[in-house]
């Protein structure tokens, strides 16, 4: 097997774009500096004094450090650019296909169902209904952005809950996602200060680093959540659901990234909205 082989396109890349500068960039400027003896003698004159250092004043020395300085140093920190650069974007492109397999487990779900349908012989609105499980795509959809959020903040305890709200009051709880019931009703979270409240007072995504320090956080007895995170979901103008994200891990969410969070809850809002569209529509057919 050829060197070239063994080597990875991540590395193949880094050490391709860090040759190009070396070529381009830090040789000529090197040679420039080392044939340059007096410009040179002048640096090292007011850098290394030479009753302090005598022995960088040979020719050998003053060369060495030259090129340490100018090309060496340079190279490790364009290398270490380069990777840091190649490993981020890797790790974008890890949870966005996380993501996607997330939204896409969703539609499996959805497709088994109305594949079950086929063939039997039932009137409309009773296939409407068999097919129909809003509730249940909620609770898959909620349960995906619980995990791409465990990826993306580093925690594995986040855990969800989506909350309707109707006339700018917050209504009910409309899933929960986790092994633990809420331990806050909504009559608690209406009435005092909430994450859930400030969000929809305020129509934006809300976070609570930690969260007994944040006033906006109702923290009753025994509540042992530490960060969280609360988005609106709009329907036109009004907010149709509040999506609440909680840890156990202190700073788990952090305000820093609200364009982050944003940016994720994109591609779970429309389908959530959509499914909540069907749960009305659902009501109104088995009434």
């Amino acid at each position: 097997m050829e060197l070239l082989d063994m080597i990875s396109p991540k590395f193949k890349h880094v050490i391709k774009k860090t040759a190009i500068v070396l070529i381009t960039t830090l040789l000529p400027a090197t040679m420039g500096v080392i044939c340059t003896q007096q410009t040179a003698k002048t640096w090292f004159k007011g850098v290394f004094p030479i009753d302090t250092f005598p022995f960088l004043y040979r020719p050998l020395y003053q060369v060495i450090i030259i090129i340490t300085i100018c090309v060496v140093m340079p190279v490790i920190f364009i290398i270490w650019v380069e990777i840091s650069d190649l490993n981020a974007n890797e790790r974008v492109a890890q949870l966005y296909n996380k993501l996607l397999a997330y939204i896409q487990h969703s539609v499996d779900i959805k497709k088994k169902r109305f594949f079950k349908e086929i063939g039997k012989h039932t009137s409309g609105g009773a296939i409407f209904s068999n097919i129909t499980q809003p509730i249940l795509q909620i609770e898959d959809l909620c349960s995906g952005l619980c995990n791409i959020l465990s990826d993306y903040c580093g925690v594995s305890d986040i855990k969800g809950a989506v909350i309707t709200c109707r006339d700018g009051k917050l209504k009910d709880y409309l899933v929960v996602c986790g092994d633990e019931q809420p331990t806050t009703s909504i009559s608690e979270l209406s009435k005092g200060n909430s994450l859930a409240k400030k969000a929809l007072s305020s129509r934006t995504i809300c976070v609570a680093e930690e969260a007994s320090k944040d006033k906006n956080f109702y923290h009753p007895t025994g509540c042992n959540i530490c960060s969280a995170i609360c988005l609106p979901i709009f329907r036109g103008s009004d907010i149709n659901m509040i999506v609440c994200m909680t840890s156990k891990t202190k700073t788990a969410f952090k305000r820093s990234n609200i364009k982050q969070y944003r940016q994720i809850f994109s591609y779970f809002e429309s389908r959530m909205l959509l499914e909540s569209y069907l749960l009305e529509l659902k009501s109104k057919t088995t009434k």
